[in-house]
């Protein structure tokens, strides 16, 4: 089904006005947004910004409220309530968002805060939620869409084999590897990132370090942290294998070597077949 008002906060034209509020024609029906608790009225004809929902009778509803999430949007959410049948998750407007049992990775507990993905149900007709977010996301965009060294925040979805998926933009999933990695990260975490490739097949790589000099300046205090921690030596140096650099340092060995050099040039380091030493 084609949907061209539930879920979504947009303009829509008022159809009718009544003493007791406006409806709003869209694709899935006549909403209604009543006029109670409204600090102004509306003339028929005028388009005002609302979100369209189904209320608990199910009878379509609109609000000038904007919501948490949208339509295939993504974004941390309190659950309020866990049943059998699923749970309840506050997004910010009079009515709770409902998450199906089974749109659960593992079942959700009351007050816990997570990402979720606001989907169309095609069973029910109504939005729905689920916490598997990369079942419904984009994963793959557009050349012109995203420019690389972007920065971005990110929230973290999914924990893989590679690393983590992130949703950026709260509507694209793309993924942090292990080995871009400068600190600890873990699902429901926000992080701000950067776009590190954005591949032939359409996929985006993301990074947590600074693109440009701004990545050489943070892999220098990568090293010199890990200096710090073993007593200012490290047998690391320009033969050293790349993959072992990368999997001690969290970094490519054209940025290991570039930061070298830049501590070299300021003699805060020494370097020999041996290593690097803090001077």
């Amino acid at each position: 089904m084609i949907n061209n008002g539930l879920g979504l906060y947009k303009h829509q034209k008022i159809s009718r006005v009544t003493p007791s509020g406006y409806y709003i024609d869209v694709a899935e029906g006549t909403a209604f947004l009543p006029s109670k608790n409204l600090e102004q009225t509306y003339q028929e004809n005028e388009e005002i910004e609302v979100f369209i929902y189904h209320d608990k009778d199910g009878h379509l509803t609109a609000t000038i409220v904007q919501p948490i999430i949208q339509l295939l949007q993504c974004d941390l959410v309190k659950i309020k309530s866990a049943l059998d049948s699923g749970a309840f998750a506050d997004i910010g407007i009079e009515r709770d968002l409902f998450i199906p049992h089974a749109e659960q990775y593992e079942n959700v507990l009351h007050d816990e805060i997570l990402p979720v993905v606001m989907y169309y149900d095609d069973k029910s007709g109504r939005i729905a939620g689920s916490t598997k977010v990369d079942n419904y996301l984009n994963e793959t965009m557009e050349p012109d869409s995203i420019k690389v060294g972007e920065g971005k925040e990110l929230l973290i979805i999914k924990k893989t084999e590679l690393g983590f998926k992130a949703v950026f933009d709260k509507t694209n999933i793309g993924m942090l590897y292990h080995s871009d990695l400068k600190l600890p990260v873990d699902i429901g975490m926000k992080v701000v990132g950067y776009v590190r490739n954005h591949r032939d097949d359409g996929k985006v790589d993301l990074t947590l370090r600074k693109p440009g000099f701004n990545e050489i300046l943070d892999a220098k205090e990568q090293i010199l942290q890990k200096l710090g921690e073993e007593n200012g030596f490290l047998p690391y140096h320009d033969k050293s294998d790349p993959d072992e650099i990368r999997a001690k340092f969290g970094m490519s060995k054209r940025t290991f070597k570039a930061a070298v050099g830049n501590m070299l040039k300021e003699g805060s380091i020494s370097l020999d077949d041996t290593g690097i030493k803090v001077l």
